[in-house]
């Protein structure tokens, strides 16, 4: 009988330092899991910074980018109204050594 008592609670105590392991390795795990997810976090929060600091260099440039075509902009249409001054001179001209030669041959 004292055998038995004696196995009942050895399995007993077994049983308990079981569930107390059990415990610490799901509290450890538990641990390992955050370290684990905050240094993921970290990593995350380092690359967000570095992604921040490539798209505010990139809006500068962007930024010089669009002033630089503002004036191509400005030369295309000053190059255009020149040259349709150049062609409504031209046609001008044209139209008027035609109205003289029309004007000769109505005389004759």
């Amino acid at each position: 009988m004292q055998h038995s008592c004696m196995n009942v609670h050895l399995n007993t105590v077994l049983n308990i330092l079981r569930l107390a392991f059990k415990h610490a390795s799901h509290t450890t795990s538990a641990m390992t899991t955050r370290d684990r997810q905050m240094t993921q976090l970290k990593s995350q929060l380092a690359q967000l910074e570095a992604n921040l600091v490539d798209m505010s260099n990139l809006m500068e440039r962007t930024t010089e980018q669009a002033l630089h075509i503002r004036e191509l902009g400005i030369l295309h249409a000053s190059i255009f109204m020149s040259a349709h001054a150049a062609f409504e001179n031209e046609t001008f001209q044209a139209g008027q050594a035609e109205e003289k030669m029309m004007e000769s041959e109505y005389e004759e």
